[in-house]
């Protein structure tokens, strides 16, 4: 299939298929994995890197709620009790007694009450005075990666918060035990985008979550630049025509570098398939991936490496 056939997400699937010699067909037998291989080519793709031809029109945003102070009355196993009610829901949130460093997730509290259930037994000695806090947040269903500095909408504007790669933020910032409140100073990506689902590709998984550090002692919103999901159509209504004449008929990456989510799923499926030419499309996705780095993010981002394991997320040396 010539390049210029690679217009709509269907090429795509066709392209692959012809490339594995599989028959082009709706009810050939390798069409699932072949969609689900062209989706995940395309997801690994766009979440590359910064690519300025994938980035949403405009930041998204998360609201961070400062930490509270509460006191504890008692806990019975998983039962917390505070002195006061609280009037909006905890759960999500974490709380630590003051005097210690261990720390619970809250999984159930009925707004305008004082009962905290847990997420495993609380096996401290002490309670009193302790607090509650935030410090995981999900991030917009939309959102497939994120892209740092976080940057916060109140206070002062030239304040911003790295994103940084998770096992940094943990020789950093420790995983045990919370360390705030106070201003936050770093971010990282603890689950990413799950790839989509179900055969027409329209079930996403979770969404991303950012873990910050330390736990902030305001409210406050940031905002942070990002790559959106993208549903790409890879069936066609009839022979000749597209399901969906709309732009999720068409790959946000641009025309002359489709290609590289072409070789990235043959390879896919090749290796699936047990056939050593899967090697040989793997190696010219990886190649082209670095000749998109050179064009679109230029000499700042030569030194990149791309992640083994048939990944094609990108990280700087």
């Amino acid at each position: 299939m010539a390049l210029d056939d690679y217009a709509f997400g269907a090429d795509l699937l066709d392209a692959v298929q012809s490339r594995a010699n599989q028959v082009i067909s709706p009810t050939d037998g390798y069409i699932l994995d072949t969609k689900a291989y062209v989706r995940r080519a395309y997801r690994d793709l766009m979440a590359a890197a910064r690519w300025p031809f994938a980035l949403a029109t405009r930041p998204s945003t998360v609201t961070l709620h400062a930490s509270r102070k509460v006191a504890v009355l008692s806990v019975d196993d998983v039962t917390m009790t505070l002195a006061d009610p609280i009037a909006t829901s905890m759960v999500g949130r974490k709380v630590v007694i003051d005097t210690l460093n261990a720390w619970y997730r809250i999984i159930a509290h009925t707004p305008d009450t004082a009962i905290l259930t847990l997420d495993t037994t609380f096996i401290e000695t002490n309670f009193g005075p302790a607090h509650i806090f935030q410090d995981e947040y999900p991030l917009a269903k939309e959102v497939l990666t994120t892209h740092g500095p976080f940057r916060p909408r109140n206070g002062a504007m030239w304040w911003q918060i790295p994103l940084i790669p998770e096992p940094e933020f943990r020789a950093q910032y420790g995983s045990s035990f919370p360390i705030g409140p106070g201003p936050v100073e770093a971010a990282c990506l603890i689950r990413s985008a799950a790839l989509p689902s179900g055969e027409d590709g329209s079930k996403f998984g979770p969404a991303p979550q950012v873990q910050i550090a330390p736990w902030p002692d305001e409210d406050m919103v940031i905002e942070f630049d990002y790559t959106p999901r993208h549903l790409l159509t890879l069936d066609r209504a009839l022979p000749g025509t597209y399901a969906d004449p709309t732009m999720h008929d068409v790959p946000m990456v641009p025309f002359e570098w489709r290609h590289v989510i072409v070789d990235r799923a043959t390879s896919f499926l090749l290796l699936d398939k047990k056939d050593p030419q899967w090697q040989t499309y793997d190696n010219l996705a990886q190649i082209s991936v670095m000749q998109m780095v050179r064009k679109f993010l230029g000499s700042d981002h030569e030194k990149m490496w791309v992640k083994p394991r048939n990944s094609l997320a990108l990280g700087c040396q």
